[in-house]
């Protein structure tokens, strides 16, 4: 279920930066727009669904290590617990990391839009929303494409049909019988 909820978060951010290609796109982000960048991440919530990677990399290495040394298994999992803690500390690099993707994309001005409509009543509730919007419009086209691919698959079978029936027939005109 966390998959999805990333998922449906992410996706309408990734169609919008996909269609953003902005001359300065390129362009290494000054330090003014990193930061009123760091403003709309924070405002769109957009490296939340990068809050478990350390849980999930931290248990990733104790099963990798424990294979490797089972009897050192409770040393393992307390090294791994701290160097993880360590590593929490440079969160930050993922947040400028994030805020420069998106001043990449974006102006000052487009940021400090789409932060202000992140922080309103109305983008909160969008923020709120979206996954399960975004969730019943992919089910949706799930319905949508697999009745197209249905119809689509009747009207070749049905042209297929009618081709093999041409051929037949003119296969049965043209070819002399023989004789009995």
């Amino acid at each position: 279920m966390q998959k999805r909820k990333f998922f449906f978060l992410i996706l309408p951010l990734m169609m919008m930066l996909g269609c953003c290609n902005r001359a300065f796109a390129q362009e290494e982000p000054t330090v003014e727009q990193v930061q009123i960048a760091r403003q709309a991440v924070a405002a769109l919530h957009a490296s939340d669904p990068f809050d478990k990677f350390l849980v999930i990399a931290a248990r990733n290495l104790k099963m990798q290590f424990d294979t490797q040394a089972p009897q050192l298994s409770d040393f393992i999992s307390k090294t791994v617990n701290n160097v993880a803690l360590a590593m929490a500390q440079r969160r930050d690099e993922l947040e400028n990391a994030v805020a420069r993707a998106y001043a990449r994309q974006f102006s000052v001005e487009d940021l400090q839009a789409i932060t202000r409509f992140y922080l309103s009543p109305t983008g909160k509730k969008f923020l709120a929303r979206a996954p399960a919007a975004t969730a019943e419009a992919f089910n949706a086209f799930q319905a949508w494409s697999e009745k197209i691919n249905k119809d689509m698959t009747q009207e070749v079978q049905k042209a297929l049909e009618a081709k093999r029936k041409e051929i037949s027939e003119k296969k049965n005109i043209t070819t002399p019988q023989a004789p009995k």
